[in-house]
């Protein structure tokens, strides 16, 4: 509906364009692959008898379908003032029939078979407001911001005895609780006693060998998101006469990330293993020791999903900028149709909001297996 075409709105010098979107659809998702619905062999040669064979590769599930997303958004285009321009969509995501795979009995032969066996939503709100800040002859400057909250959960699960599925990387399902939650077990610390890590599990705090032999991944609760409660970005662009620059920034708020405790504490061997620098002067030693990391013994208990190993990524990052030069060529009489020179740089820099201690690793060098590239780079391009 294009509010701003209506006569209440005709003379009116705030509003240069309004408009009102609605939509709703159904969509499909057939990621069964080819013939998946039907069971696949895989064929050989050279087996018994040097004949050919074939052994089953994957279950067939004749009531295996597509999964169906019900889509529907709401939206509004507002530009104003002649020079700004704000847009908004609300949405909402109910997908249903979910293709995942569920534990079949030894007898079968295989581990697994695919059937349409969950449910979720998605919904969010996402937001971009533009501005030609200043539009002169010689001069101009616009400014791009876009703002996304996005947020999921799981409304059903089927197939698995329990309304939970667990994963060896902290991730699972269950319902009423969103896919991109992390799992695990509670740290609350080292016992200053024994040198133990501790954790708390149903209220109780217990030590490291009681929780590896009492407890498995149905004991783990929710101990972080790795979606971000919001997240976006800014994109600023200048020109001056012959001149551009231009600048690309990004957000990120909320997202935690879980570290394999091989960056951190994994190895008790030290002859031949590294170990993060964090750990030198922050390791139990003797008792009364106040410390994060337990001593470096053969004797350890190695709890891998807990919140120890837990790092608040909130950051916001200068992804990229750039500085260009368009040649005036009528003035130099040079035969080409466009001759600019540029320099770029990408991945400049990141502010955490969770700093590294002075001397140690934080989320900043943890964030990543290895360090990410920062690239400088210049160079002519030319159009004849």
């Amino acid at each position: 509906w294009n509010i701003s075409n209506e006569n209440f709105l005709s003379e009116n010098e705030f509003i240069n364009f309004l408009r009102l979107r609605l939509s709703y659809g159904t969509t499909g998702n057939s990621r069964i692959g080819s013939y998946r619905a039907l069971g696949l062999y895989s064929v050989y040669d050279n087996g018994y008898n040097s004949n050919s064979y074939a052994n089953l590769s994957s279950l067939p599930n004749p009531n295996l379908g597509w999964e169906k997303n019900n889509k529907f958004n709401i939206g509004l285009d507002f530009n104003f003032l002649e020079r700004f321009q704000f847009v908004a969509d609300v949405f909402r995501d109910n997908i249903n029939d979910i293709i995942v795979s569920r534990n079949v009995i030894p007898e079968v032969g295989l581990n697994s078979v695919q059937i349409n066996g969950a449910e979720m939503y998605n919904q969010g709100i996402e937001l971009t407001l533009g501005a030609n800040i200043i539009e002169k002859e010689n001069f101009q400057w616009n400014t791009n911001i876009t703002f996304t909250k996005i947020q999921n959960e799981v409304t059903d699960l089927l197939g698995l005895g329990s309304q939970f599925s667990a994963s060896e990387v902290a991730r699972a399902q269950r319902i009423g609780f969103s896919t991109s939650t992390l799992w695990g077990y509670d740290f609350v610390g080292i016992d200053t006693a024994t040198g133990n890590e501790l954790y708390r599990v149903d209220n109780q705090i217990y030590d490291a060998a009681f929780v590896s032999n009492n407890f498995d991944e149905t004991n783990w609760q929710p101990i972080g998101d790795s979606q971000p409660d919001f997240y976006g970005g800014v994109n600023s662009r200048m020109t001056y006469k012959n001149f551009s620059f231009n600048v690309i920034l990004s957000y990120n708020y909320g997202a935690d990330i879980i570290l394999h405790r091989t960056l951190l504490d994994n190895y008790n061997l030290l002859v031949n293993r590294n170990l993060s620098v964090n750990i030198f002067d922050d390791t139990w030693q003797e008792q009364g020791d106040v410390a994060n990391y337990q001593a470096i013994t053969r004797a350890r208990k190695i709890i891998s999903n807990s919140s120890k190993y837990l790092f608040d990524t909130s950051h916001i990052k200068l992804k990229s900028v750039n500085i260009g030069y368009n040649f005036p060529l009528e003035q130099m009489k040079i035969p080409l149709n466009n001759l600019s020179l540029f320099i770029n740089g990408s991945n400049l820099f990141y502010w955490f909001k969770d700093k590294s201690p002075e001397g140690k690793n934080g989320v900043a060098e943890y964030r990543n297996t290895y360090p990410e590239m920062r690239t400088i780079s210049m160079g002519i391009n030319a159009r004849f």
